[in-house]
């Protein structure tokens, strides 16, 4: 290998390096700053095909590998009879101010999530228009929501390939003392309880001795309250 090209190959690798660092960091954080309500919690959908079942198999905490036995924990709705606007819903049990959602394909059927719409409350939250590059994949809505019910249908435009078909459903919420879209910013000094999970806001304002929206910034010396 020439010089430049061995200089070409160092900058790649480290490039890489530092973009899986980057990956791991924000993975590190979510998994700190963040919940699974959805987890265990009761389903219901529209139909079921042959031994799949159940719609709870989609928020056991169980992910698709490679293993075909594994597909079992995924949820698949009716195809004789057609069932040709399937749904599959997941109640959370409480209202709750929804940060994103992680969504697990089934591995080789991942084209079974176009034309899927994830809703909150009746309130659509994103829509699916083409096949995710990955099996786990995640959806942020185009605007902050909060619900209790997190419904995902489909309208296929394929009339033959219909069916929704897939394997995890994650809804994650900011635990107390985090906001923001990845859970990643830290509350301020809020009086008496924690923040807005969307915007950070303070509901009853700051502890004494700060100020601002958020109550990040400190009194200038001579002032209170």
């Amino acid at each position: 290998m020439s010089t430049c090209g061995q200089h070409l190959y160092k900058q790649t690798k480290t490039m890489l390096l530092k973009l899986c660092v980057m990956w791991l960091t924000a993975f590190c954080c979510h998994a700190q700053n963040a919940v699974n309500v959805a987890l265990n919690k009761t389903t219901s959908q529209s139909t079921y095909y042959r031994a799949f079942t159940s719609g709870s198999t989609a928020v056991d905490g169980r992910t698709p590998g490679g293993d075909v036995t594994q597909f079992m924990t995924c949820i698949h709705t009716s195809e004789n009879p057609r069932d040709e606007f399937p749904s599959w819903e997941v109640d959370l049990g409480h209202v709750y101010p929804v940060a994103y959602i992680t969504i697990y394909g089934r591995p080789g059927f991942l084209h079974r999530m176009v034309d899927t719409t994830v809703i909150i409350d009746s309130i659509t939250c994103f829509s699916i228009q083409k096949a995710p590059s990955t099996n786990r994949f995640n959806v942020l809505c185009t605007t902050a929501l909060s619900g209790r019910i997190v419904r995902i249908e489909r309208h296929s435009r394929v009339k033959k390939d219909f069916s929704l078909n897939m394997c995890e459903v994650q809804v994650w919420v900011c635990k107390d003392g985090k906001y923001g879209a990845s859970c990643d910013q830290s509350c301020g000094h809020c009086e008496g309880e924690t923040c807005d999970k969307d915007s950070g806001r303070c509901p009853r304002g700051c502890d004494p001795g700060w100020q601002g929206q958020q109550c990040h910034t400190r009194c200038r010396d001579g002032t209170y309250g």
